[in-house]
């Protein structure tokens, strides 16, 4: 090489690997990596110039016994971007040598070396202002040291810029990193340093003693805050998500602003709050606030969760150069209980859907502006227990609270306004502007509309549409046409119709001592009648019962169950033959017999006289 340019060597992209104990690259003038990929032994040598590192990937594996160091460059090492990632073992091992200045301003940078990790000459320094930086310096290394003629190795502390994160530790492997302290940077063997960008919104924790503390979002935590994915936020849209997120403490402490649960610096682009489930912060102390909101923006909070804040000053209070807070959707339960408290302050509030509700002891909603408070749709109820007003304007010429009258404007939908003298609630009537300095309750809220939905509701024998109030419509009994045992119309369960019966008596009749019938299988009678013989041959004449002839004075006929005759009607039955004398018939012969029997009585009955 030489001042001709030769030993200058670049790599923009590929992948090299170079196997051996000693030097893998050696070049008297300058190295120069933009892309690609190399892993090597060592970088050694590095001439007149720098080493620069501005993207792609090194991996180096540095042997002590043959080069001492992973890096060593005799001018500046400068690292704005990439990754490199450097070990170095042996009993004098480093991992960057330099005798000109450090500087990082990007990229990730990694160190692990048995002795040293970064070590400079008599008047060089380290700079690190973006990026990753992490050493370790095993045995009785230190992360940084510098040289000098006069004082040997002793070590340094760097000097850094921007946002960022430093910690140490006594071990090697990290540790019980605590924050970096330049009094103790002597003992550390471990060191990372870390850029983040900070979004300037802080929320109240408790660490593992139980202390509040005050967690700052950053780049770093964003994606998960607290660790328990209760709070999260999205720089891309500036959107803080709340996920069930519960504080319950003395709030995070800002010796400006007092105590708090959440503050935060509003960016021009606004700030965005989405509520999911139940989230809820709880801030004891008279002068506390719920959440605080300083910066440019607009705050929008929304969601279909919702928030509750106890807190003694402040429930929400927005004091941005617009001052301007919208809600939509979400359901809010603020209570503030100190002297001069306020549930909402903002100079302009818009109310466009949702639940609001609070209990103040001094002021609901109170504004900079005289028609800075518009109700839109939803639900907005106040109650303010000392005497305070549901709704003011701070009147700074004059500085006095002025009772106002929301603008119902622009509100969707029919609306119901009551109020009273009373906090609770209790004996409110219809809103009269003319009794606004009087009320300490107001309530504004959507006309009711009967919503039947589509959703059915059923008893035993109807179905039904109803309302949340509980009015009901399309009332009709069940149906079941196919008779699957459901309702056609609801699906309710119904008792399924036993099928159509028609009576088939047949011709057969069935008898007892007295009737004769024809019987259904199902039970059912029909052409019941009594037996009877009009021709004398002691049987019925229809049934063809076999019928007794009349029992003497001294025989009782006995009853008889019931049969089945014989007799089918289906067809004729023949008439029997007549029988006695001629043409006079049984009948005849009977009354004969009768007689005889008679005149015999009467002759046996008068012998007995003699």
């Amino acid at each position: 090489g030489g001042e001709d340019g030769r030993g200058v060597l670049e790599i923009e992209g590929g992948s090299i690997t170079i196997e051996g104990d000693e030097d893998g690259i050696y070049t008297d003038n300058s190295f120069k990596m933009t892309g690609g990929s190399l892993t090597v032994g060592a970088i050694y040598g590095i001439g007149t110039n720098n080493f620069e590192m501005n993207g792609g990937t090194i991996t180096i594996n540095a042997v002590a016994d043959y080069a001492p160091g992973a890096i060593c460059a005799y001018e500046s090492f400068l690292m704005n971007g990439g990754t490199i990632t450097a070990s170095a073992t042996g009993e004098i091992a480093y991992t960057i040598y330099l005798e000109g200045d450090f500087t990082m301003n990007g990229g990730s940078l990694k160190l692990s070396a048995d002795c040293d990790g970064i070590i400079l000459c008599e008047d060089s320094s380290i700079v690190v202002s973006g990026g990753t930086l992490e050493i370790s310096a095993k045995e009785a290394g230190h992360a940084f040291i510098r040289v000098t003629e006069s004082d040997g190795a002793v070590s340094i502390v760097p000097t850094v810029t921007g946002d960022y994160s430093m910690t140490a530790s006594v071990n090697e492997d990290g540790s019980g990193a605590v924050i970096y302290d330049e009094d103790a940077h002597e003992t550390y063997k471990y060191v990372k340093i870390a850029f983040v960008t900070k979004y300037g919104i802080t929320i109240a924790d408790k660490d593992d003693s139980g202390a509040t503390v005050g967690v700052e979002i950053t780049s770093e935590n964003c994606t998960d805050v607290l660790g328990d994915g209760t709070v999260s936020y999205d720089p891309t849209t500036n959107t803080l998500t709340l996920n069930n997120y519960v504080y319950n403490g003395v709030g995070a402490d800002d010796c400006d602003i007092g105590y708090y649960g959440l503050v935060a610096d509003i960016p021009a682009e606004g700030l965005t709050i989405v509520l999911v489930g139940t989230n809820s912060i709880t801030v004891s102390g008279s002068e506390s606030a719920g959440m605080i909101f300083f910066g440019s923006g607009d705050l929008i909070i929304k969601g279909n969760g919702s928030l509750s804040i106890n807190s003694g000053m402040f429930g929400i209070t927005v004091q941005t150069d617009s001052g301007k807070l919208t809600i939509e959707n979400a359901k809010f339960n603020i209570t503030t209980t100190g002297a001069m408290a306020i549930g909402v302050q903002a100079n302009d509030f818009v109310m466009n859907s949702g639940n609001l509700k609070i209990t103040a002891s001094m002021i609901g909603i109170g504004t900079s502006e005289e028609e800075g408070i518009h109700i839109n749709g939803g639900s907005v109820e106040i109650g303010t227990a000392i005497g305070g007003y549901a709704f003011i304007y701070w009147d700074s010429a004059h500085s006095t609270f002025n009772p106002v009258t929301p603008d119902l404007s622009n509100y969707v939908g029919d609306y119901n306004m009551t109020a009273g003298v009373n906090a609770d609630g209790s004996e409110a009537t219809e809103f009269n502007e003319g009794y606004l300095s009087s009320y300490k309750y107001v309530k504004v809220e959507p006309a009711h509309v009967h919503d039947h939905g589509t959703t059915w509701k059923s008893d035993a024998n109807e179905h039904w549409n109803e309302c949340a109030c509980g009015d009901k419509a399309n009332k009709a009994a069940h149906t079941d046409s196919d008779t699957n045992g459901k309702c056609d119309v609801c699906g309710a369960d119904v008792p399924v119709a036993p099928p159509s019966h028609t009576h088939d008596y047949g011709t057969i009749w069935k008898t007892d001592a007295n009737n004769h019938w024809k019987e259904c299988e199902c039970g059912e009678k029909s052409e019941n009648a009594a037996h009877i013989d009009g021709n004398g041959d002691s049987k019925c004449d229809t049934c063809d019962y076999a019928m007794s002839k009349a029992p003497s004075n001294n025989e009782t006929e006995k009853p008889t169950d019931a049969t089945e005759s014989e007799k089918d009607d289906s067809t004729e039955a023949e008439a029997p033959a007549d029988k006695g004398c001629g043409g006079c018939g049984s009948s005849a012969a009977l009354s004969a017999l009768a007689i005889v029997a008679v005149v015999g009585s009467a002759l046996v009955i008068k012998k007995k006289e003699d």
